[in-house]
């Protein structure tokens, strides 16, 4: 289920779609963090691979647990080092990232 994130500030045009859900991505190395310290800022790095075709209009959902911060911090940025092209964007909202807006995987 999806509710479109171009424009949050109206609800004007905005659209609803139910679709499948999405095969789990294969993490092709471990999720790896630094620093490691509770409660610093830290850079975290996921490596994976889909198990089916991402579309153009698919979003990827990166959801931390509970036991984090719901803004995540306070300065997120998403840096794509390979795969994903297009202009990426993304919201972070309630302990998720939601990637969106790429051309091609």
């Amino acid at each position: 289920t999806t509710l479109d994130t171009v424009d949050t500030s109206t609800n004007a045009g905005r659209t609803f779609s139910v679709t499948d859900k999405a095969a789990a991505l294969t993490l092709m190395t471990p999720i790896d963090f630094d620093p490691r310290n509770e409660g610093e800022e830290a850079t975290y790095t996921f490596s994976f691979l889909p198990s089916n075709i991402l579309e153009v209009d698919s979003q990827i959902l990166l959801r931390f647990p509970l036991s984090y911060d719901a803004k995540l911090g306070n300065s997120i940025a998403v840096a794509i080092q390979g795969g994903l092209l297009g202009t990426l964007q993304w919201n972070v909202s309630d302990r998720n990232i939601i990637i969106y807006n790429y051309d091609t995987y």
